[in-house]
């Protein structure tokens, strides 16, 4: 009748699968990302601080995958992927639709603004858009933006991007 709780964030199930890895088990199954809602529409004043506020509870929360519902719904949902090294703390956000995925470049400046405020110092940053749910990665698009807030090199925002490679399952190599 006693069980082992399953993971509740998604760096406790990398663990464990390493861990069943390891041991020539079977890893268990993917936990889903936790779905959070932000209320505020698109677009107005209060739109990035009610998603930077999100991300500052996935971090408080040891959360590192998120999904967001968006207001309006036609805007679709967005997945935060979230990595703490050390203090710097770097976000992947992928968009279901472009104008999503706008919203939320042109946010960027101000959620760091919020998440510094709460301690949280956001480094590289990657948005782009999912070409369909489930997908390799394919047609995604990338901006990277360094600590200062800026791009290394002016504006990346109008430059075409190379596809995002898929990431592995970040499993823990123990003998590095």
């Amino acid at each position: 009748m006693a069980e082992a709780a399953a993971p509740t964030n998604n760096f406790a199930a990398i663990h464990a699968a390493a861990l069943a890895n390891l041991r020539g088990e079977a890893p268990p199954p993917a936990t889903a990302p936790v779905s959070l809602h932000v209320a505020t529409p698109a677009g107005s004043t209060g739109w990035p601080e009610e998603v930077g506020n999100r991300v500052t509870w996935m971090v408080g929360h040891d959360e590192s995958h998120a999904e967001l519902t968006l207001t309006p719904p036609q805007l679709g949902k967005v997945e935060i992927s979230i990595t703490i090294s050390g203090e710097q703390t770097t976000a992947q956000f992928v968009a279901a639709t472009p104008a999503a995925r706008e919203l939320i470049e042109q946010s960027l400046p101000r959620l760091r603004e919020i998440l510094e405020q709460s301690g949280i110092n956001l480094g590289q940053t990657d948005v782009g858009t999912s070409s369909q749910p489930g997908s390799s990665g394919e047609g995604r698009r990338g901006s990277a933006r360094g600590p200062a807030g800026g791009d290394a090199e002016g504006s990346m925002t109008n430059t075409t991007a190379a596809p995002w490679l898929r990431r592995a399952e970040g499993l823990v190599d123990t003998f590095a």
